[in-house]
């Protein structure tokens, strides 16, 4: 049996594809994303850029505030790749372009 032979069942089955697509489209961040994130907001040139140099060298600075390791050169450029696949950040000749925007909210 399948949903053309049963018309009510083409809704459910519209539904079981959304649902599988919807959770293979959800992305997972983990703290290094945020502080990366955070650090960059928090020093860009005004123009929501800045360097990959000083980007990691906040980011750092920001893991060494909360007590988390550094992140070397090879794991800054995977999470700034990630978040650029993502669509938070684009990459240009050494320079981020920060597109996501930060809201920080105290509870």
């Amino acid at each position: 049996m399948s949903a053309f032979t049963q018309p009510w069942l083409i809704p459910l089955a519209a539904l079981v594809i959304w649902a599988d697509l919807y959770s293979q489209a959800t992305i997972k961040l983990d703290y290094r994303h945020a502080i990366a994130m955070k650090a960059m907001w928090g020093n860009h040139d005004g123009q929501q850029k800045i360097s990959e140099e000083k980007a990691m060298q906040v980011t750092n600075a920001n893991l060494r505030d909360f007590d988390f390791n550094e992140l070397n050169s090879s794991n800054f450029a995977n999470i700034i790749d990630q978040l650029e696949n993502f669509g938070c950040v684009e990459i240009n000749s050494g320079e981020i372009r920060l597109r996501e925007w930060i809201r920080r909210k105290l509870r």
